[in-house]
């Protein structure tokens, strides 16, 4: 019976039923995931290719940084924070993009993940940066990837409409 709690099916299909997601194909959820991913994976790889750009026209700028002697000018983590966002939203648009339905469910997803992960590196990864920029690359990391998301997104919401 859809809906209904059943030790007979496996684990991942009992929390799908749980979840309310009474018949969602493996393939549409490995497609979910996937999407949520990719977009992930487009923030990282952005960032990395940031700081090799960014390593290239501010020599030394990360030198300090990376020996844990001393903490990066406000300017730099300023410059770091821009490209940040920037990143995000593209996190935000490719995982917009690949989702099948509900593209920003899979935003919010990606965005939930990112400030998580977020809070916890800033709490817990040392004195490194200074706290303010730490808890910014958090909150503005999950606004960005909401950002990206949107640019995919061709109709305004229901209750936006004015017919």
């Amino acid at each position: 019976m859809p809906g209904v709690f059943c030790w007979k099916h496996s684990l991942p299909a009992s929390l799908l039923l749980l979840l309310g997601h009474f018949e969602l194909p493996w393939e549409m959820l490995v497609r979910s995931l996937c999407a949520v991913l990719a977009g992930y994976v487009a923030m990282a790889v952005s960032t990395i290719a940031m700081f090799v750009v960014l390593g290239a026209v501010i020599p030394g700028a990360f030198e300090s940084y990376a020996t844990g002697k001393a903490q990066p000018s406000n300017g730099v983590l300023l410059v770091i924070l821009t490209f940040g966002v920037l990143s995000a939203v593209l996190g935000g648009y490719v995982t917009a993009s690949l989702a099948k339905s509900s593209p920003m469910d899979h935003v919010y997803a990606l965005a939930g993940f990112v400030v998580v992960l977020g809070l916890w590196s800033a709490f817990y990864e040392g004195e490194s940066a200074p706290l303010w920029y730490r808890l910014a690359l958090a909150v503005i990391g999950g606004a960005g990837v909401v950002v990206g998301g949107t640019m995919t997104v061709t109709e305004p919401p229901e209750y936006a409409r004015l017919d």
